[in-house]
């Protein structure tokens, strides 16, 4: 059975130029990505991007109307078999940093969500892949390999955006009717939301535009918002950057 497995990309996948994000993007159809509206905004603190915030899921964000945009970039072959499946999670692993060798860690997993609309024998059969890649993944854990920690996928009283077999846990059924109707099946990066001392709040649009301005790191906000990569705060953070930092973000275009 051929698989159409499309990628959710909601940050610096698509744009970042190390050799290893420059080799995983070669196995998609960048030609074809899709821009998409997805429910994302900026939750994690990133010691990668300079302690700025770097890209989260959000069910917080629940009407059309705050979701920001990211794309659904298909992968150039349709998966054929099992071993197909595992290998392009892995490889979505590798170049998202979280392993060489499982698809997760416990600040952010790869994940899937299947398209409601397709039969349920194509359905089916992609389940059993992913749930088996998820069982194998959780059986071969060693104590230095911890899983992801559900909780801190959201705040403390927020719907998390991955479930205990690690889907993707958002409400994407009207963009599976529009944008993503071709695509079988979708997978993504989900990471916890994160704060100094593992405190699993939101930051506002303030403390965003703070970190970007005390740290002097401005790649990651501009590199999105060059690609269409936006959230419903963008236009906030950049209005804080221009008024009270005295930033102009015309400067710091790459």
């Amino acid at each position: 059975m051929k698989v159409k497995i499309g990628v959710l990309v909601i940050g610096s996948l698509l744009w970042d130029e190390t050799v290893k994000r420059q080799a995983w993007r070669s196995q998609l159809c960048l030609a074809d990505k899709i821009s998409v509206p997805l429910p994302i905004r900026y939750g994690r603190e990133s010691s990668s991007r300079e302690n700025t915030y770097s890209m989260v899921f959000s069910n917080n964000i629940n009407h059309t109307g705050a979701y920001g945009m990211g794309y659904a970039i298909p992968y150039t072959t349709p998966v054929i078999n099992k071993q197909d499946f595992f290998k392009r999670m892995i490889d979505l692993a590798k170049a998202e940093g979280i392993s060489d060798s499982r698809i997760c860690k416990s600040w952010g997993t790869v994940c899937l969500i299947i398209n409601p609309f397709i039969e349920k024998e194509r359905a089916d059969e992609i389940k059993k892949y992913w749930e088996e890649l998820v069982a194998n993944t959780k059986g071969q854990l060693n104590r230095g390999q911890l899983e992801p920690n559900i909780t801190m996928f959201g705040e403390h009283d927020e719907i998390k955006s991955i479930t205990e077999d690690w889907y993707l846990n958002l409400n994407l059924t009207t963009e599976f009717q529009n944008e993503l109707k071709d695509f079988d099946c979708l997978v993504a990066t989900s990471n916890a939301v994160k704060l100094r001392k593992n405190i699993n709040i939101y930051p506002t649009a303030k403390q965003i535009a703070k970190a970007i301005y005390a740290n002097s790191y401005f790649t990651y906000f501009m590199n999105n918002r060059k690609n269409k990569i936006q959230t419903f705060e963008d236009k906030y953070i950049a209005r804080i950057l221009k008024r009270k930092f005295k930033i102009c973000l015309k400067d710091y275009r790459e």
